[in-house]
């Protein structure tokens, strides 16, 4: 069994290697080689290391013997992977804090009229709804007051045929007779 040091992030790995053609995952050829998982994919497809055919299309792997040329060529160059280092200056952090919170204002400003949009809209709709309402309400009377007055109009016309023919009566009748309906219509009450 041979072990080999690998440059790793934060520290060296050692990373286990049995047989020269067992194949290695790539999560693990990763981390022997102190890179991401995508850039071991790119490595394969460059032709820096090779797939292990072996495995079914779904397990990503790769040859141990091209993993450790490729280890032996990155300890080669004096070039072990470590994780690229961030520094900013306080002036920039200071620069990044006041645009995240000009943009947190901004959001909320927008929230804000989404909200007051919002209000509006259920308020036209509530609004809307009440007058559909009224609206209903006063057909529906309209309605009603359209029924008492043509029932009044008929009552009229009834009320006017009967007095047009007391005066038909009045004016075929005899005067004393006449003067009776006369008298009977004035006391009859409107």
């Amino acid at each position: 069994m041979t072990t080999i040091d690998a440059a790793a992030p934060q520290s060296p790995q050692k990373v286990d290697v049995r047989l020269a053609d067992d194949a290695v995952h790539v999560d693990q050829a990763a981390k022997a080689l102190g890179v991401s998982r995508r850039t071991v994919e790119r490595m394969i497809e460059r032709g820096e290391l090779e797939r292990d055919v072996r495995h079914d299309s779904r397990t990503a792997a790769v040859t141990k013997r091209s993993l450790v040329e490729a280890l032996e060529a990155q300890r080669g160059a004096g070039m072990p992977r470590q994780p690229r280092q961030l520094s900013y200056t306080s002036r920039e952090l200071a620069g990044a804090l006041e645009a995240i919170e000009r943009l947190t204002d901004a959001l909320t400003d927008e929230r804000r009229q989404l909200m007051a949009a919002a209000e509006d809209r259920r308020t036209a709709e509530r609004e809307r709804e009440e007058a559909r309402i009224e609206a209903a309400r006063l057909q529906a009377e309209l309605g009603a007051h359209r029924q008492a007055a043509d029932e009044r109009a008929r009552g009229a016309a009834t009320e006017r045929e009967t007095l047009r023919a007391q005066l038909e009566e009045i004016a075929n009748a005899s005067p004393v007779h006449a003067l009776k309906l006369r008298r009977r219509l004035r006391t009859t009450p409107r």
